[in-house]
């Protein structure tokens, strides 16, 4: 996935500290 990753990067950064 071309630029999926640029989005998807953040959004598990962003759910990772949410949870913690």
């Amino acid at each position: 996935m071309l630029g999926g990753n640029l989005i998807e990067a953040p959004l598990r950064y962003a759910a990772f500290q949410l949870v913690h």
